[in-house]
């Protein structure tokens, strides 16, 4: 089956005969009563369809109103895309200067603790922010459910 899906990927797709021995893995047994040109069988062929690649449609040939029409569209596109960039660089350097005005504000110490980089895991009982309240003695039902898995009841 992998040789004839291999020899057929060559044919169609014009693959490489140096990645056919990729495809030529294993030989399977032939069923009784078929022929070799019978083909692959009906998944191998689902297989291969879906491997087709997909032609490309052209865009037709636009008239010279319209090619100006497109023109313009897309000058004015990229100006506003442009535009909401640099909107979000902006602001993102003012939040940076406020948040250096804010760091020079702080006096000396409390500075020196604000720069330092926070290395410490936070506390393993901290609870998630959920949308439901959580539901009392739900843990401890899981972890009895896992402990008598693991055969320590």
């Amino acid at each position: 089956m992998l040789k004839a899906l291999g020899s057929q990927l060559q044919r169609q797709q014009g693959c490489p005969t140096s990645l056919l021995p990729y495809f030529q893995v294993a030989g399977f047994a032939k069923k009784k009563g078929k022929d070799d040109d019978s083909g692959p069988d009906p998944k191998s062929n689902r297989l291969l369809k879906i491997l087709e690649p997909k032609p490309i449609e052209k865009m037709p040939k636009l008239s010279e109103e319209d090619e100006t029409i497109w023109k313009e569209a897309t000058k004015h596109y990229n100006k506003a895309k442009l535009y909401e960039h640099r909107m979000w660089q902006t602001d993102i350097s003012i939040k940076i200067q406020l948040k250096e005005a804010a760091l020079a504000a702080l006096p000396e110490a409390l500075r020196r603790e604000a720069v330092k980089t926070q290395t410490d895991l936070p506390p393993p009982n901290r609870r998630m922010f959920t949308q439901t309240p959580p539901i009392p003695g739900f843990s401890e039902q899981q972890a009895d459910r896992g402990r008598r898995r693991r055969g320590q009841t």
